[in-house]
């Protein structure tokens, strides 16, 4: 069975090095993604824990399928990254 407490955290770092793989900035997924920067921050700094169609639209902001975003599948990092805000 499945930690959602576990998973999340694991889902967060994953969006952490997707970020730093595609050099990108919270803003500029956030932007892509139709979501606010604000928003993004809180769940990739584990404050929210993230709906369903709001990991869609960050595959569609990362240019990811829903198994990279889960899984990291084709990042060669999931350590704690710092991204950018702007």
């Amino acid at each position: 069975m499945y930690n959602p407490d576990v998973e999340c955290d694991k889902l967060v770092k994953n969006i952490k090095a997707l970020l730093k793989l595609k050099s990108m900035s919270v803003n500029m997924v956030a932007k892509k993604a139709g979501m606010s920067t604000s928003a993004l921050n809180e769940l990739i700094n584990g404050r929210t824990k993230p709906q369903l169609y709001t990991l869609f639209r960050l595959c569609n902001a990362l240019e990811v399928t829903m198994d990279e975003l889960f899984w990291n599948v084709g990042c060669s990092e999931t350590t704690e990254t710092n991204v950018d805000e702007e």
